[in-house]
């Protein structure tokens, strides 16, 4: 399956080489699927590698329109939804000042990660908090169907990476999940990720079932 991810690259101000990097719109995916925004509309307010206005009165433009990509994800694209793989086409935009480039895409898609950040929540959840077997976390979060003749151990390994990922600050760093003792099981670190994630959901979101309140804390932070 096609698949196309980019890492942010922001650390030194370097203008001999093109840098790159993702940055997020409040834009959730359903919304950007059904319209994606304009050029105008999904241009950053800043640059992510220099931080000089994208905009300023009586001045150029900071960041120039650099045409577009399209970046393949998968999972739910809400709470309540069965798995899809769709393209989202982001919009890729470069630095006049430091020449950095940078791609902005729905909030919830992960530099580097083909999964979509609520998905990986829902994942944590369900295999954590709710104690599903691994085959139905895969079914529910997943559009490649589980591998016959394989035992739970070693089916869909990918959670158990979510969830050292998620432990060290590599997946919702901006959650700051408690680290876990080392004797816990991957299942109770998931359920103590799931916990913080669902406590940053955003108070609207607080009618909302258990679960989809995770999806929408893994969304915020990721």
């Amino acid at each position: 399956m096609p698949y196309a991810s980019s890492s942010p690259m922001l650390l030194g101000v370097e203008t001999s080489r093109s840098k790159k990097g993702i940055v997020q719109s409040a834009i959730d995916v359903k919304v950007w699927l059904v319209r994606p925004p304009s050029v105008d509309e999904a241009r950053p307010a800043a640059c992510a590698q220099c931080e000089a206005p994208s905009r300023q009165p009586g001045h150029r433009l900071g960041l120039w329109g650099h045409g577009s990509r399209g970046r393949w994800v998968e999972g739910p694209l809400a709470p309540d939804d069965t798995p899809a793989w769709v393209e989202v086409i982001a919009r890729r935009y470069e630095c006049v000042v430091c020449g950095a480039v940078m791609e902005v895409v729905p909030r919830g898609v992960i530099a580097g990660y083909r999964y979509l950040a609520g998905a990986i929540a829902s994942a944590l959840a369900l295999y954590g908090s709710l104690g599903k077997k691994v085959e139905e976390v895969r079914r529910r979060t997943s559009t490649t169907a589980t591998p016959a003749g394989f035992g739970e151990a070693c089916r869909w390994s990918t959670v158990r990476r979510w969830v050292a990922a998620a432990v060290e600050g590599r997946l919702f760093g901006k959650a700051r999940v408690a680290r876990p003792t080392t004797t816990w099981s991957p299942r109770r670190r998931a359920a103590r990720i799931a916990s913080t994630l669902a406590a940053c959901a955003m108070p609207s979101s607080r009618h909302l079932p258990w679960e989809a309140q995770v999806y929408v804390g893994g969304v915020q932070m990721s």
